[in-house]
Order: C-alpha cells, then structure tokens, then sequence
C-alpha cells in the first residue's frame, strides 16, 4: 500500500446504439490495455507510484470504471488521463507555434478546465507543463491513437465518455464526450517520424560494397553496428573504380540519414539508414577529400554566412 495516499475514480463509458450492454470482447480488452499504458506514462512522467483497481462493469451503454490511488496528486492523474483522451493535439496543428496569442488563450482553457476537476490552483499551471509535454509524447500519441482504432472498429458505439469520480461515485467534473465521427481525429496515420540527420557522422567501414547492385555497407557508428544505402552515388562510382581502397579501420566523414518510425507501443524505432554525401575518407594519418565534400563544405559555410549577415534597417 501506498503511503499518504489519494483515490478517485476514472470512468470510461461507452455508448452503444440501440441500448446495448455489450460488445466485442477483444476490442474492448485492447482498449483497456492501451489506457493502462496511457496512465503508466502519466504516472512516470509525474514520478508517483500509482495502483489501479478495477470496478464490476456497469451498465448504461457499458462502463469500465477504475479505482487509481496514488501517493498524492490523484486528481491532477485524473484530469490528465481526462485531458489526454480528449486530444490536447490540436496544438500539434495550430498555423504557428510562435503566436504566444493562441498558446496563452489554450493555456487558460486548459487551466479553466483543470480546475473544473478540482485540481488545487497551485498545481494547476504545472499540471498543464505536465498536459503540454505529455501530449507531445510519441508513446502517449500512439497509445491513443491506438486506443481510438480499437473503438473506431466497433461500429455499434456512437460515442464515448471520460468521467471522474470521488469514491462515492459522485462526478467531479461533467462528462467529456467524444463522438464517433471525432474518433479518426486522434488516429495516427502514418507511422513515419522526421528523419534524422547527423551531418558530421564518423562510420568505420567494416564491409564496403565494391561490386555493381543496392547491397547495403555495413560499419560502426557511435558504437553500434550499421547497414546502411549507399547514396552518394559518386563516390559509389570512384570505389567501383578503384580510386579508394579500404583496411582496417577505414572511416569515412559523411552526411547519414536515419530513417525512423513508431512501433505499435509508440517506441522509436530505425527502419532503414543512408549515406548521402561522402565528405572525406580517413585511413590514420591520411585524409582524402572528396570533391562532393568540399563543395558540400563550401555551401555550408557560405549559408552560415549569410544567417550572420546584420538585417538592414
């Protein structure tokens, strides 16, 4: 058991056409599961300890309802889960993350609503940091989204509800509603995340390619074994002409892209690496250049440059 500890209730509720009591078994057991991992980051996030403790189900359409205690700060969870469900995505979306007018004006929503489920107004704007930075968690939006594919698969449900409750299962706030045309709105579509770019990557060449075909180099890089496209498609050419050779601790300085994506649990995951400019090839002591790399290297500095330029009046 928990030390000083703190309940309330968190209810799902899923309404269901006809006055139905029931649906698919499956579809509701993968949602349940994908809001325990929501509430599990939730809990990591704040750093508490939390147990969850699950109702009978209740009837009304059907409702998952459960007990969450924690060491403190039960109700900002609460609000949180409430929050997080609800989509505070829409900041993902707006024209610009630069229009303080926007973010002050959903900042003081989000408090306005925080404090409609009783969090203490101390709390209330670190409570919305912890909304903000939870809502960009790409863990937190998988698991959401994977939540809303679950339910969007089940055609008998129309809508669904977020309810807190104190223990006497008297609500703490209104019933938050999401209508199934809503639903696709919190789907993640696709998988594929910004790529990543490491301009200055340092690889040893553990097994170059030296034959015509797309067989992928293999080297280390910051320690870790790759296979990666070579796409540079000059130097490509120049090692299939015998211009460079290859030994034992041949490194190359390049421009490496990393290819990422979000597994089912919202982990990050390399799907695939490429080497698009070669900038110079080292062999101890000896360094050689390419002419793709200096001419990368030159852009660049002229670039810079120009950033550092003063604005004229």
């Amino acid at each position: 058991m928990l030390p000083n500890t703190s309940a309330a209730k968190f209810e799902i509720h899923y309404f269901l056409e006809n006055n139905q009591h029931y649906f698919d078994a499956l579809s509701r057991l993968e949602c349940e599961a994908e809001f325990l991992a929501i509430l599990k980051e939730v809990a990591k996030h704040l750093d508490i300890e939390v147990l969850i403790d699950a109702e009978a189900l209740s009837e009304g359409g059907l409702r998952n309802r459960w007990v969450i205690t924690t060491s403190n700060q039960v109700i900002a969870v609460t609000g949180i889960m409430t929050l997080i469900l609800l989509g505070i995505q829409t900041y993902n979306s707006f024209p610009s993350e630069q229009d303080k007018k926007i973010k002050e004006l959903k900042i003081k929503e989000l408090e306005a609503k925080l404090k409609s489920m009783g969090v203490d107004d101390e709390k209330t704007s670190e409570t919305v940091t912890k909304v903000l930075e939870l809502d960009k968690s790409n863990k937190v939006r998988k698991r959401r989204s994977n939540f809303y594919k679950s339910i969007q698969q089940v055609p008998k449900v129309s809508h669904i509800g977020f309810l807190n409750l104190d223990l006497e299962n008297k609500p703490i706030q209104d019933e938050a509603i999401i209508h199934r045309e809503q639903f696709n709105n919190f789907i993640l579509h696709t998988d594929n995340l910004p790529d990543e770019t490491f301009e200055d990557a340092r690889i040893e060449i553990v097994a170059p390619v030296l034959k015509e075909g797309n067989a992928k180099w293999r080297g280390i890089f910051k320690g870790e074994m790759i296979s990666f496209n070579m796409k540079d498609l000059k130097f490509k050419r120049d090692v299939l002409a015998g211009k460079y050779s290859f030994q034992h601790g041949t490194v190359i300085e390049a421009v490496l892209v990393n290819y990422k994506e979000l597994d089912e649990v919202g982990e990050e995951k390399v799907v695939d690496r490429s080497v698009i400019m070669v900038i110079k090839k080292v062999d101890g002591a000896s360094t050689v250049e390419t002419n793709q790399g200096r001419s990368y290297k030159h852009m660049k500095k002229t670039k810079l440059a120009q950033q550092e330029l003063p604005l004229k009046d």
